[in-house]
């Protein structure tokens, strides 16, 4: 137990040497609020590719706040629209309509500041505060709003049916930000998202 606990004594002063000589150019700071809307691009699940489809790329919105110089959490919200038109079977046109909506929590580690702050002097044109690259994770509720019309062959009445589905859902991502100033900048992340694979939005820094 005694070399344990000297043994985590030295590596405290190690870190706390390395972060006293470092001074990092951390891209933020504990108390900053970062504000992102974005796009959500590469989506999957939106029905055969042989139909005609009609898909407006989900729109997002999150928002962090820096609890420590490295770890943010917030939460986030997302909406995303399909439709598209299945004929090839049926001799009957079926239009299907889908409304995807998103709410929950996100957590990031900024790795690179991390770096920054122990490592200033060997990460070269990296430490910079125009730079953050970062690691993260998610989850939340995912409602999904399901309308399929169709027309009855041969006859001028047209059907309609609505169903609802939810789910709890999990996130994670991995992350680039560049900022063109103090307080605005631009990200791009990819991971594992309910309505596709690649996030890019801007940032503002409060």
């Amino acid at each position: 137990m005694n070399y344990l606990k000297n043994a985590l004594i030295l590596l405290l002063l190690i870190l706390s040497s390395f972060s006293s000589i470092a001074k990092g150019a951390l891209s933020i700071e504990k108390g900053d609020v970062l504000i992102n809307p974005s796009l959500t691009l590469g989506g999957y699940d939106y029905g055969y590719s042989w139909d005609i489809v009609n898909v407006i790329p989900p729109v997002a919105f999150n928002f962090e706040y820096a609890s420590t110089n490295y770890l943010s959490f917030g939460l986030e919200a997302e909406y995303g629209l399909r439709r598209y038109k299945d004929n090839l079977f049926t001799a009957s046109d079926y239009l299907y309509k889908y409304e995807y909506k998103t709410i929950g929590f996100r957590g990031s580690f900024h790795y690179l500041d991390f770096f920054k702050n122990m490592l200033a002097d060997k990460l070269g044109g990296f430490n910079s505060e125009n730079l953050d690259f970062y690691v993260g994770a998610s989850t939340g509720l995912l409602w999904i709003n399901t309308t399929e019309k169709w027309d009855q062959e041969g006859m001028s009445v047209q059907h309609e049916r609505k169903t609802f589905d939810s789910n709890w859902r999990f996130g994670y991502f991995a992350g680039f930000r560049y900022y063109f100033s103090n307080r605005f900048g631009a990200f791009l992340e990819t991971g594992k998202n309910p309505l596709g694979w690649v996030k890019v939005g801007l940032t503002l820094k409060l």
